[in-house]
């Protein structure tokens, strides 16, 4: 016999009970009593499972990497008992496992690892932290690493604007739903970056590697898209680049200080993607001569504010760099296209634009 020491809940007495046993009764004030054995086979039986066993499925399945399964057990076991911190826990990595990038579950995860925080045990409490801010961190990175993908993949839209005017309407209409799912990609993935304490964040080396890594790819995904919306000539308002270097700071929080200047010493949240004038530059030899500054200049203050002017500009570097591929070092090229040139700069400095070094 199993015989543990317990404490009768009415008289108080100090008794010994067979915890192999369904029930006793106090030998002090006859009190009935049930064990730990019947709660259990009350779970089993009426409630319809075994906890234990139930945490025990939903570990191997995300460790095989069945996600429903997973989240199916894990709501199970909870079921059962609320407040256990391991149902939750692998309910928030079923979760992880789950979300698909046409479905992300920011919040739920949130919620499902301040619960496994909130319920474990004083001794494991820093141990769970440190495994939940683990996954939020690496989930986080992953959602901005499929989004900085699918942007920088210009292949398809390339070929499509090149069709004309009406094409390149098109491209934009559906250019505009696809970075409208993306951004919403992105808040999820800085939300769950949000819910950790910058404290835990300057504590482990670890979070402060993956946050480090956050900020690089969120710094690649809003350059990414500046240079995408450059492939129809779209550009990014004053006001988005001001929202997204604010995103920038809130992430760059927890960083050390080395580390938030490596974060962006290499690059930075840009307005626009820098674009050669690759026919003048032919032309003139070089990129920062007084004439080719002059026509970038009219290119950035003039044509970039209305539609017909990106459109021009569109068209221009998508056949510009072949052009001079194909003529540039040839003589009657340049015979044939610097007087144009010549006379377009010379319109241009007469109106007041100036030839002085320009910076784009």
């Amino acid at each position: 016999m199993a015989f543990v020491s317990a404490i009768c809940t009415q008289c108080g007495g100090n008794i010994t009970v067979d915890s192999t046993k369904e029930a006793g009764i106090c030998e002090f004030c006859g009190t009935a009593f049930i064990t730990e054995k019947a709660i259990s086979n009350y779970n089993i039986f009426i409630l319809g499972g075994d906890i234990n066993n139930y945490l025990e499925i939903a570990a191997n399945a995300i460790e095989a990497g069945n996600a429903q399964e997973a989240y199916d057990y894990a709501n199970k076991a909870l079921e059962i008992k609320p407040d256990t911190h391991q149902a939750w826990f692998l309910k928030m990595k079923s979760i992880a496992l789950l979300s698909k990038t046409n479905h992300t579950k920011a919040d739920e995860m949130v919620l499902c690892g301040s619960k496994a925080i909130e319920y474990a045990p004083a001794d494991m409490k820093d141990d769970i932290s440190r495994k939940v801010y683990g996954t939020y961190l690496i989930q986080s990175l992953s959602w901005l690493t499929y989004a900085t993908d699918l942007l920088r993949d210009v292949d398809q839209m390339k070929k499509a604007a090149a069709l004309g005017y009406a094409a390149i309407k098109e491209v934009m209409k559906a250019d505009q739903t696809l970075r409208e799912f993306l951004w919403k990609v992105i808040i999820d993935a800085v939300t769950l970056k949000q819910s950790i304490p910058i404290e835990h964040i300057q504590n482990h080396s670890g979070a402060q590697i993956l946050v480090l890594e956050i900020v690089k790819q969120f710094i690649a995904y809003c350059n990414a898209d500046i240079d995408r919306m450059a492939v129809y000539g779209g550009e990014l308002a004053e006001e988005a680049v001001a929202a997204r270097k604010s995103i920038l700071q809130q992430l760059k929080l927890g960083l050390n200080e080395n580390e938030q200047q490596s974060a962006i010493s290499d690059e930075t949240i840009k307005r626009s993607g820098k674009s050669g004038c690759y026919i003048a530059t032919a032309i003139y030899g070089s990129y920062n001569c007084p004439q080719v500054c002059i026509l970038r200049r009219f290119r950035d203050e003039t044509l970039k504010k209305s539609r017909y002017g990106r459109l021009f500009i569109h068209v221009y570097y998508m056949i510009s760099p072949t052009l001079v591929k194909v003529f540039g070092k040839r003589k009657y090229f340049n015979s044939l296209v610097k007087p144009v040139l010549n006379k377009i700069v010379q319109s241009l400095q007469d109106k007041g634009v100036p030839n002085i070094p320009y910076c784009d």
